[in-house]
């Protein structure tokens, strides 16, 4: 299980999500680089852009957990709001995601498609991870 840390100013409160994966291996990096774009992307949808160079506050109790068969995004509140699953780097079979949060949710559903598509395409490759 990975989670997000707090750093919050009393100006402005704001959300991200914090993803540190620790394993040295390039499936789970590759992963990794695509998670936190999607985060990033959220954060877009919920009206948050960030100038270069700023680093974003990060939202307390955000988690990201990855387990054998999907992962979940879930909030400061311990709501899931993203989940994908199964899981399978091997195969890239994704048979289903699902955007639990009501507001912004065909939207996210249509970020996280994209990313995991072009993710899937990309790793496909001659050498990339899917290749054989």
């Amino acid at each position: 299980m990975l989670y997000g840390e707090q750093n919050m100013t009393q100006s402005t409160p704001t959300q991200t999500f914090t993803i540190g994966i620790k394993y040295d291996t390039e499936a789970l990096n590759q992963l990794e680089s695509q998670l936190e774009h999607i985060a990033e992307l959220m954060d877009r949808i919920n009206g948050r852009r960030y100038d270069a160079g700023m680093t974003p506050a990060v939202d307390a109790g955000a988690k990201v957990e990855i387990t054998a068969d999907s992962f979940k995004i879930r909030d400061s509140e311990g709501k899931v709001r993203a989940v994908i699953k199964p899981l399978d780097l091997k195969s890239a079979g994704i048979d289903s995601a699902k955007i639990t949060k009501a507001s912004h949710g065909d939207h996210l559903r249509q970020l996280v498609r994209e990313e995991i598509r072009q993710f899937v395409n990309r790793e496909s490759r001659c050498g990339g991870l899917f290749s054989r």
